[in-house]
């Protein structure tokens, strides 16, 4: 899946040789509705469950 925001809409425009400005297609693209898709950020796997209702473990440690 590729996603296009305005930087990488730009970068790709120069690279064709047309001369527009990255605040010019930004600017476009918010009058057309047009948003690149946000990729949300890893979020590990929650493992541990601290609010349980059974007892705890003695300290064998200490003895």
């Amino acid at each position: 899946m590729n996603v296009y925001g305005s930087p990488s809409i730009f970068n790709k425009l120069k690279a064709q040789g047309m001369v527009i400005g990255k605040n010019r297609v930004a600017r476009i693209m918010r009058k057309n509705g047009i948003r690149s898709i946000i990729m949300k950020k890893f979020k590990a796997p929650k493992t541990t469950d601290s609010k349980h209702n059974f007892g705890y473990s003695p300290n064998l440690l200490n003895q």
